[in-house]
């Protein structure tokens, strides 16, 4: 298939608009092809520099350490709520596209590695624009794009990824979202869902692809489904491996992989070994010879998805078998999202959040009340197999007080970018290329000795227990403790957080739960305290059991 590149794909969320995008690099690849997205560069404006000592990028072996830094470019254009940024990198180009109002965009382009310069400003003609990754094509990028309101579908092109025409894409049907195009021997082939209900804003998702010879005119066939699936079913990511197109995403609660060898033509679902049941597959990427898929399993009881925790599944034989990585980054609590993945020039990034979740985890809570209070906490991994992945130290990248990381990418010389949304606009953070991303340990995460009283669980006499007391609706009800609802009795201060009551500074108390104790100090009187014994509030058991709280 002549010379080929290592596809660098990122799916990112952009803390706080919760903005995904998607990336794929190109490189040198005997074996997998791929596909890029549109991003654009921006003149530095502030820049700030953290240097440190790199570690290699393989765990398992060591080199001289290379004094590297951490860089900052500040892109002063600041996203619209919930408006989703493009971010891609190819060839020379890394570019950004930022949609600082609805349907405008500002285009920012980094050349060879080079600061980021600002494009002239888009204008979609749409209301709220929603785009697809992009591509490098031979004179230039092409990138898809729809609108969040008509579900209009249409395209952007760019000779140099500073100038950049709207146009219209015809083909797509009514109430089309493209997620993902590629580009393939015959043109271009995009995946995506379409909404099928007479009001697109009421749901109803069937997954679809796209293929066209010149980016303008597109053909639409509908991915096949699962027996017994309902009409909520989504494609999100597709790559091309060794002659075939191999395309991801889900069916109700099942992932599912879709398989083409005719260029898109025509679709089948494909089972492949080693992928273990899961509720969604996501993002599929490529580099060195290895394919990487994320999604998530099943996890909670039901086994239905109602709970769920990320899995990265990885293939070395382009496609065809699979395994779960043996060394994954860790996982805690429930996972809502699969982790968003980037590859590029021999290596992998993921981006692993944890949010506390007081329900599941209580133990954190009570062993540091603050990092429970704190907001997700968002982490950089590498991997230079996609099988052990190690944490990126990236204590070099001050985000503000609202930002996290955010999307990522790899581009063909090696540099790693990673964009977080800061106040007036957007921080691209800079790894140099040629230098190993630093890594460290994982954190201790910390540990309690209290012991906690769960749902319905019988509480001895003259003991004291972690009890975690939920005030949304306030302070009246204790549930289920030695087979009854029990009721306060005393006339302190009842604190409802849904009704916008503050609880005192003092109380430990995060997501609306005050984490204090139960001590049963009477055959009918509970104690309910925090701290060292400070009674907030007294309990008797009800005759009546507690009312729901909405």
């Amino acid at each position: 298939m002549g010379d080929r590149s290592d596809r660098r794909r990122l799916v990112g969320i952009v803390a706080a608009a919760l903005v995904a995008a998607a990336l794929v690099a190109c490189g040198s690849d005997a074996t997998l092809t791929g596909v890029s997205a549109p991003v654009t560069p921006v003149t530095p404006q502030a820049t700030d520099t953290a240097t440190m000592t790199t570690t290699v990028s393989d765990p398992s072996t060591s080199t001289a350490p290379v004094a590297s830094s951490w860089t900052r470019q500040r892109l002063d254009s600041e996203p619209g709520p919930d408006q989703p940024m493009l971010f891609e990198s190819s060839g020379d180009q890394t570019i950004v596209i930022v949609p600082p109002e609805r349907g405008h965009m500002v285009p920012w382009r980094s050349q060879s590695g080079g600061p980021f310069e600002q494009g002239e400003a888009i204008d979609t003609g749409m209301e709220y624009v929603f785009p697809s990754t992009a591509v490098r094509t031979g004179d230039g990028w092409l990138a898809l794009m729809y609108d969040g309101t008509s579900y209009e579908v249409g395209t952007l092109r760019s000779p140099d990824g500073l100038r950049w025409t709207a146009g219209v894409a015809s083909g797509f049907g009514p109430a089309a979202e493209p997620r993902e195009i590629i580009a393939t021997d015959g043109g271009f082939v995009a995946v995506g869902t379409v909404r099928t209900a007479k009001d697109p804003h009421a749901g109803g998702f069937r997954p679809m692809a796209w293929r066209s010879a010149d980016g303008d005119t597109w053909s639409a066939t509908s991915l096949p489904l699962p027996a017994a699936s309902t009409d909520e079913a989504t494609a999100s990511g597709v790559l091309a491996v060794d002659g075939e197109l191999l395309a991801v995403g889900r069916s109700d609660a099942r992932g599912v992989m879709w398989s083409s060898f005719d260029g898109g033509t025509s679709w089948e679902i494909t089972e492949r070994a080693g992928i273990p049941a899961t509720y969604e597959l996501r993002h599929i990427v490529a580099t060195g010879g290895v394919i990487l898929a994320s999604g998530l399993v099943p996890s909670g009881d039901q086994g239905d998805g109602s709970e769920s925790e990320a899995v990265l599944v990885r293939s070395t034989d382009a496609g065809r078998t699979w395994s779960v990585a043996a060394q994954p980054p860790p996982t805690r609590g429930d996972h809502w999202f699969p982790l968003p993945v980037a590859a590029g020039n021999g290596q992998f990034l993921a981006l692993n959040s944890f949010f506390p979740d007081v329900s599941s985890d209580p133990e954190l809570c009570y062993a540091d009340v603050e990092r429970c209070q704190g907001d997700t906490d968002t982490t950089l991994y590498v991997s230079v197999d996609g099988d052990r992945w190690r944490r990126v130290d990236s204590s070099g990248i001050k985000l503000g007080r609202y930002s996290d990381l955010g999307t990522m990418m790899i581009d063909d010389a090696g540099r790693v970018v990673v964009l977080a949304l800061a106040a007036g606009g957007v921080d691209a953070w800079s790894w140099p290329a040629g230098a190993s991303l630093p890594t460290s340990p994982e954190p201790q995460v910390p540990k309690s000795d209290v012991p906690i009283l769960g749902h319905g669980e019988t509480l001895p006499p003259d003991r004291r227990y972690g009890y975690p007391l939920y005030i949304h609706c306030g302070m009246e009800w204790l549930y289920q403790i030695n087979g009854t609802a029990w009721r306060r009795t005393d006339n302190g201060p009842d604190i409802e957080t849904g009704a916008g009551n503050e609880p005192p500074a003092d109380w430990p108390v995060s997501r609306e739960a005050v984490f204090g104790f139960v001590t049963l100090v009477e055959d009918d009187v509970i104690e309910y305290s925090i701290g060292d014994g400070q009674v907030i509030a007294t309990y008797a058991p009800s005759p009546t059991d507690a009312p729901g709280c909405d």
